[in-house]
């Protein structure tokens, strides 16, 4: 029998956002080798993955393919609670530092 694993589901990690869309922009994210899954962290000024060194981050919404090149993708900007633990944090990226940088935003970590 195949066994199937399931990824992480789109914006699980989002316990709550601001009326309407408020907590939502739409960003160009960079070209990837891989998938911006659900959660990632991203650097809103450079549109790529987070670095210890990104001023101000976002959080991606829906899993987003930037394989082929680089396209526009919801993200979480502003006024909303999140999971921390269901955060995709790059390598050298710690939930300390990513907590601080999104409570500059409003995006509270719980």
């Amino acid at each position: 029998m195949a066994v199937f694993v399931e990824g992480p589901r789109n914006a699980e990690w989002l316990r709550s956002e601001a009326n309407g869309s408020r907590s939502r922009d739409v960003l160009a994210l960079d070209q990837s080798a891989d998938l911006y899954i659900t959660g990632t962290l991203v650097d809103v000024e450079t549109g790529a993955r987070a670095t210890a060194d990104s001023a101000k981050l976002a959080i991606v919404y829906l899993t987003t393919d930037a394989t082929a090149g680089a396209v526009d993708a919801t993200v979480i900007s502003r006024d909303a609670e999140v999971t921390g633990d269901l955060l995709v944090r790059p390598a050298g990226v710690t939930l300390a530092a990513a907590t601080a940088k999104l409570d500059a935003v409003g995006i509270i970590v719980r």
